[in-house]
């Protein structure tokens, strides 16, 4: 039911719990679509490091539906689009743009990705090795090692001084330890209470709710969980002068 509407802005929740925000911007050329879920690296058990940025990563790899050569990332880039994904401290972000002609179909591998990845093993192993070069690549960069450096006087317990890219040793795909933990995270979060999807274009805001409702309801129903707050950021309060 819709909780704030303007004229060129919409807010609404579906059924599923799934809260979506639409925006009418008659000027745009293109279409955008952002679907922001609560769930990032701080939120992983601590023992597998990496494992949000992994899971954010295997989604793109393709569904039943959409095998890799047909997903959100081909389409959009065999339509001269643009997308994109990020997995931040609390959040995990997908986004892409589309020509209005081709943007209900990039809404639908979207959702898709999303509410039915395939988590193949097989998918996972050369995952794992993309993550892998990324974090040498990461751990030569002179820049992300000062940063690295800054962060050492914070409390060993804080997320912040933990390593969240994922590589092949924090990544232990075979281990069905692991599999439960990537399996458990994706059902703990990925579902419509824990996520918001955002779609703007010149569309009306009549056919942009058509999008969100058609798409959006295969998403799984769930109520939004509270993230666990991380512990403080130094281990003693600073004495006071």
């Amino acid at each position: 039911m819709p909780a704030l509407t303007t004229p060129n802005v919409e807010h609404l929740t579906l059924p599923n719990g799934l809260h979506v925000v639409l925006r009418h911007a008659p000027r745009l050329k293109r279409c955008a679509a952002a679907l922001r879920v609560a769930a990032g690296s701080h939120d992983v058990p601590t023992q597998w490091p990496g494992l949000a940025h992994f899971l954010e990563h295997l989604f793109f790899l393709g569904t039943e539906r959409f095998p890799a050569d047909d997903n959100l990332m081909a389409f959009v880039q065999r339509h001269g689009g643009l997308v994109n994904a990020s997995t931040r401290e609390r959040t995990t972000d997908f986004f892409f743009e589309l020509p209005q002609s081709v943007f209900a179909q990039g809404v639908e591998r979207l959702c898709e990705m999303l509410s039915h990845p395939r988590l193949a093993l097989a998918d996972q192993r050369r995952e794992r090795e993309v993550l892998h070069a990324e974090f040498i690549a990461w751990s030569q960069d002179t820049e992300a090692r000062y940063q690295t450096t800054l962060l050492q006087p914070l409390s060993a317990r804080h997320p912040l001084r933990a390593f969240h890219a994922g590589n092949r040793y924090s990544l232990p795909v075979p281990r069905q330890a692991f599999q439960q933990a990537l399996q458990d995270f994706y059902r703990h979060f990925y579902h419509s209470g824990q996520m918001i999807l955002s779609l703007a274009g010149p569309q009306s805001l009549d056919d942009l709710r058509a999008l969100a409702t058609g798409y959006g309801s295969i998403f799984v129903s769930g109520e939004r969980s509270a993230q666990t707050p991380p512990p403080p950021l130094l281990e003693t309060a600073p004495t006071a002068q």
